[in-house]
C-alpha cells in the first residue's frame, strides 16, 4: 500500500436517505464519496481522474477499489471516503524481478489483499496479489497447468479469503482453456474443454468465462455453440445450475443466454433472458426466482429489464435493473427486495443518468456505485445501510462536511 497524508482530508457524506419503498422494513442508505472526475490521482501531478477510466468498483469489508487513471498514473486504487491510496500502479516492482508495464481491468479485492491481472516487464501476463508484504505474482504465464500442459493466458480472477479461481488458455494439455482455483498455494482444475458439460453428456465444454469464488465452491459461464449455462463446482461435485435446455421459471420460454455468475455459500445467483430476463438463484436443484420482468419493483412500476452484473455477499445478493421511467440499483436480503438508488435520486445535487455495479461491488449493508451525471462527470461512491427514521416518501438531500486534522501535525 501506498500511503498519502494530506494536510487536511475533506469527507463529504451525501445523506441521501432513501425511503422504505413499498416495504417497512427496507433500510436507507448514505452516499460517501470515493472518487470522481475531480478528485486528483494520488501520487499524480494534480490532475484529476479521467472519469472514462473509473472502472465499476470492488469491495472488501473496509474499502472500496476502482481502476483509473490521470496525472500520468495508471493503477487500482482503494478509498473509504477519508483516504484515497493507490494499491498497485504501472511501474511498480515485482517480487522476484521486473515492473508491472500494463494493469487490465479485472481485479479481486480481498480481505487484506488485492489481485490484479498484469503484463510484467518480463512480458508475463498473470495474476499479481498486492497486500502488506508487497506485490507478488501468484499465477503466471508458463506455469504448469493441471492435468497438464502450460498457461498461455490467464484472466478473469475472484477472491475470497485466501482461496483464488481464474480463467486460462492452456497450451499442450488435455484442454485448451479452463476454470481453475487456487487454494492453500495448489492450482486445482474446476473444468476444462476436456470436461464433459454436466446435464449435457457427451459434449464438453468449448469456453469459459468469469468464475466466482466462495469457500471452495465455485460458480462459472460456460457453453459450447449454441448450448450454454451456469455451472458450479459445489461440495467437490461438478453440477449444472440451468442451461438452454431449461425452462425459465413460470415459463414455456427456454432460457437463451445468462450473465456471469456468483456464488455465496452453496447458492448461485445470476441474470437469465428468455422470453424476458430476470434474476435467478439455485443450488442445483429447481431454481429461485428473485426477480423476474414484470414483477412489481419497490418504489412504483413493474421491471422491464435486468443488468448483467449481480452481486452476492452472505447469501444476500444485489443488482441493477430498470422499468418504466427509472433504473437503480436493489438488494435482496433479510429485509426483502429493495431500492438503494436509482436515477429519479440526485446525488451531490447533480442528476444521475447512469447507475452500475460489478460482480464483487455488495458486501452486506454496503454497496459499491460507479454514477454516471447529467453534466457528464462520473464518481465512485459507497452506499452505506442505515438505520435512519424518516417520513414516508420524503427524501432528504444534503451534504454534512467533516473535516479531519491531519495527525501529523
Amino acid at each position: 500500500m501506498k500511503p498519502i497524508s494530506p494536510a487536511g482530508v475533506l469527507i463529504v457524506l451525501f445523506s441521501c436517505l432513501m425511503p422504505a419503498f413499498g416495504n417497512a422494513d427496507c433500510p436507507e442508505y448514505t452516499f460517501v464519496k470515493i472518487a470522481d472526475s475531480a478528485t486528483p490521482v494520488p501520487g499524480g501531478s494534480g490532475d484529476s481522474f479521467d472519469g472514462r477510466s473509473l472502472s465499476l468498483p470492488a469491495l472488501n469489508s473496509l474499502m472500496v477499489a476502482f481502476r483509473g487513471d490521470g496525472g500520468g498514473v495508471d493503477g487500482v486504487f482503494a478509498g473509504d471516503g477519508a483516504t484515497l491510496e493507490p494499491v498497485v500502479t504501472a511501474g511498480e516492482p515485482v517480487s522476484g524481478g521486473g515492473t508491472i508495464t500494463t494493469i487490465f481491468s479485472d481485479f479481486a479485492f480481498g480481505e487484506g489483499a488485492l489481485d490484479i491481472i498484469a503484463l510484467a516487464s518480463s512480458g508475463l501476463r498473470g495474476i499479481y496479489s498486492a497486500d502488506s508484504a508487497g506485490l507478488n505474482r501468484i499465477v503466471q504465464f508458463g506455469e504448469p497447468a493441471p492435468p497438464g500442459g502450460t498457461f498461455s493466458t490467464i484472466f478473469f480472477v475472484s477472491r475470497q479469503g485466501a482461496n483464488l479461481a481464474f480463467q486460462a488458455n492452456i497450451t499442450g494439455g488435455p484442454g485448451v482453456a479452463g476454470v481453475f482455483t487456487r487454494i492453500a498455494g495448489t492450482t486445482e482444475l474446476v473444468a476444462d474443454t476436456a470436461t464433459p458439460m454436466p446435464g449435457s453428456a457427451p459434449t464438453e465444454f468449448g469456453s469459459f468465462s468469469d468464475p466466482d469464488i466462495s469457500g471452495q465452491n465455485v460458480a462459472f459461464w460456460g457453453g459450447f455453440g449454441p448450448l450454454s449455462g451456469v455451472y458450479a463446482r459445489i461440495d467437490g461435485a461438478l453440477t449444472k445450475i440451468a442451461d438452454t435446455n431449461d425452462f425459465v421459471p413460470g415459463s414455456t420460454q427456454l432460457f437463451t443466454s445468462f450473465s456471469i455468475p456468483v456464488i455465496s455459500g452453496r447458492r448461485v445467483f445470476f441474470r437469465g433472458v428468455g422470453d424476458g430476463s430476470g434474476i435467478y438463484v439455485g443450488d442445483g436443484g429447481a431454481l429461485g426466482v428473485i426477480a423476474q420482468t414484470g414483477d412489481p419493483a419497490p418504489g412504483g412500476s413493474t421491471f422491464s429489464g435486468f443488468g448483467q452484473f449481480v452481486s452476492a455477499d452472505s447469501g444476500e445478493l444485489a443488482f441493477s435493473a430498470s422499468g418504466s421511467g427509472f433504473s437503480g440499483l436493489f438488494v435482496s436480503g433479510s429485509e426483502g427486495l429493495c431500492r438503494v438508488i436509482d436515477t429519479d435520486t440526485p446525488l451531490e445535487g447533480k442528476d444521475v443518468i447512469q447507475l452500475f455495479m460489478g460482480r464483487d461491488s455488495y458486501a452486506t449493508g454496503r454497496l459499491g456505485v460507479l454514477a454516471v451525471f447529467s453534466d457528464g462527470s462520473r464518481g465512485i461512491y459507497l452506499a452505506k445501510k442505515l438505520r435512519i427514521a424518516s417520513a414516508p416518501n420524503k427524501i432528504p438531500v444534503g451534504a454534512i462536511f467533516l473535516l479531519l486534522d491531519d495527525p501529523n501535525e
